[in-house]
């Protein structure tokens, strides 16, 4: 597993449970820890909220979002169509790809699995998404793309064929429906066609801090729901 070291107490003003977790290793991509580092440096005035999207996991209390979503927050809330203003708090960051990890105060009625394998470069993907500014008054949508052949996943991160728009940061990619193997962590500069930070990631992460979502999720659940419910607005206040 990638070197990864766990601090506790507060760091750089992190909410935590245990302590969050932080890549040790350089960025694997020019200019993502920088993008960071410049967001932070920016001191967004008291009471400043911004918002991103996130994925409710399987177990229906873990979301997964970007990292620089949830960075120096005083409070982060979650949004969606049946949860308004759910406090959560931040249990793990991998800054080398941008994502994290949350624990909501309280569960959705929907949650999404991990996939054991990356996808293949060139294999159809679908980005879960919303249709606008993500929360409640929002829908979720899937798009089509491709995983592009790109060197860039080598090193935990891979592109996307289609261009990333406002607001789809921290969207998951799925596959078989209600997996996911990858998630949205910005769009490249020159081209607007998205990165994204690949499975094998997001379960190096999820195994660090000892959370265990399964792969093989029942269909035949009676109250078996879209993946877009799995869907949420994360909100975080400054």
């Amino acid at each position: 597993m990638r070197s990864l070291i766990l601090a506790i107490g507060l760091v750089a003003g992190l909410p935590c449970i245990g302590g969050p977790v932080f890549a040790q290793s350089p960025p694997p991509v020019e200019g993502v820890e920088n993008a960071l580092r410049a967001r932070a440096a920016a001191a967004p005035p008291e009471g400043y909220t911004s918002i991103a999207t996130g994925v409710f996991l399987a177990d229906q209390w873990h979301v997964l979002t970007n990292a620089h979503a949830v960075m120096a927050c005083s409070v982060i809330k979650l949004e969606n169509s049946e949860l308004e203003d759910v406090p959560a708090t931040v249990i793990a960051l991998d800054t080398r790809v941008d994502i994290a990890l949350l624990r909501s105060t309280d569960a959705n009625s929907h949650g999404l699995g991990i996939a054991t394998l990356d996808r293949a470069p060139g294999e159809a993907a679908k980005i879960l998404t919303f249709d606008g500014l993500p929360g409640a008054a929002s829908r979720g949508m899937q798009v089509p793309a491709t995983v592009t052949a790109d060197p860039l996943s080598r090193r935990g991160l891979a592109t996307l064929s289609v261009e990333i728009g406002s607001g789809q940061s921290g969207s998951p990619v799925i596959r078989n429906g209600d997996l996911i193997d990858g998630m949205v962590i910005g769009r490249l500069v020159r081209t607007g066609r998205g990165a994204i930070a690949t499975g094998q990631m997001i379960s190096d992460l999820l195994e660090y801090v000892g959370l265990k979502i399964p792969s093989d999720l029942d269909a035949d659940d009676e109250f078996e729901r879209p993946a877009e419910a799995a869907l949420v607005a994360v909100r975080c206040t400054r």
